[in-house]
């Protein structure tokens, strides 16, 4: 179902006020429990504020503020006004939607079963179709984190010679949660190689590329490329991470032509190395709780 048709239906679906208007918290949820019945049929009635949810409404700057308080399977339906909200962010991310949600975040202390949508207030609200597609994306990415249904793999690209410089950045992303693929312990024996590249990439919510002097784009390190390419073609949050490695006599790994119109990154050490990974991902590292 397209996004429009998404709103539309939302719209219809909202419950007037004694005035006749519609309040976008009622679009937004209405919106968000459409799309999912979209995608999930089945999952409905355990999806995230979907089963059940409070409201808290807000004003930050230019934005209408409306966070989603899941509660589990419930009817009962609490609201909230919580005012004018302050964020200590600078003049530029305080346009950003992307950096509102992150303070929000933190400052309502959220849980990532819960929900946000942020709705531009100029001209009478004339985006807010634009401002609802992009948060109804944003909310259903987090949640199927949260049901285990986004890929947490990571694809890691090498050549053979630097596999053990390779394990060391595997062992860490392990530790944060992540599932690193690695071709020696991903593939069972006997399996077909290129059929097992093209899965793991599949399954994997980014790839990266360890170029040092020996990477070399042929065989089936070129396979990976276009793996890789052809994943970021079907889904836009999917990274490409490209981190070009010196050896020890200061020559500079060469980025293959294909990957050259991505950005990329030439650490001077592994840990700038593992910093610039956790920037580029599209999922992050849950929060800090006790073991």
């Amino acid at each position: 179902m397209d996004f429009q048709s998404i709103s539309n239906r939302a719209f219809e679906h909202a419950p007037a006020g004694e005035n006749g208007d519609k309040d976008l918290k009622d679009i937004a949820f209405s919106a968000y429990k459409i799309y999912v019945e979209s995608c999930f049929p089945n999952l409905v009635g355990y999806w995230p504020v979907i089963a059940g949810t409070h409201y808290k409404l807000g004003i930050f700057d230019k934005y209408y503020v409306v966070v989603l308080i899941d509660q589990g399977p419930t009817s009962f339906i609490q609201t909230l006004g919580i005012g004018n909200i302050k964020l200590n962010l600078n003049e530029i991310d305080r346009t950003n939607p992307h950096m509102i949600r992150k303070e929000l975040f933190s400052l309502l202390n959220l849980k990532k079963r819960d929900a946000i949508f942020l709705f531009d207030k100029t001209n009478n609200y004339s985006n807010w179709r634009t401002d609802l597609e992009r948060d109804l994306k944003e909310n259903f990415l987090q949640h199927k984190m949260v049901m285990n249904m986004e890929p947490m793999k990571i694809f890691l690209s090498h050549k053979s010679i630097n596999k053990d410089k390779v394990r060391n950045f595997k062992t860490i992303l392990e530790l944060l949660g992540f599932s690193p693929w690695l071709d020696e312990e991903a593939m069972s024996a006997g399996a077909n190689l290129e059929r097992s590249l093209q899965s793991g990439m599949t399954d994997s919510c980014a790839a990266i590329f360890f170029i040092t002097p020996d990477y070399k784009d042929e065989k089936y390190l070129a396979s990976e490329i276009d793996y890789a390419i052809s994943r970021k073609r079907q889904d836009e949050k999917f990274s490409i991470i490209t981190l070009v490695f010196s050896d020890e006599n200061g020559e500079k790994g060469v980025v293959p032509n294909l990957l050259q119109p991505y950005v990329w990154k030439e650490p001077t050490n592994d840990l700038i190395a593992l910093a610039e990974i956790l920037k580029a991902l599209p999922l992050e590292v849950g929060d800090i709780r006790f073991k």
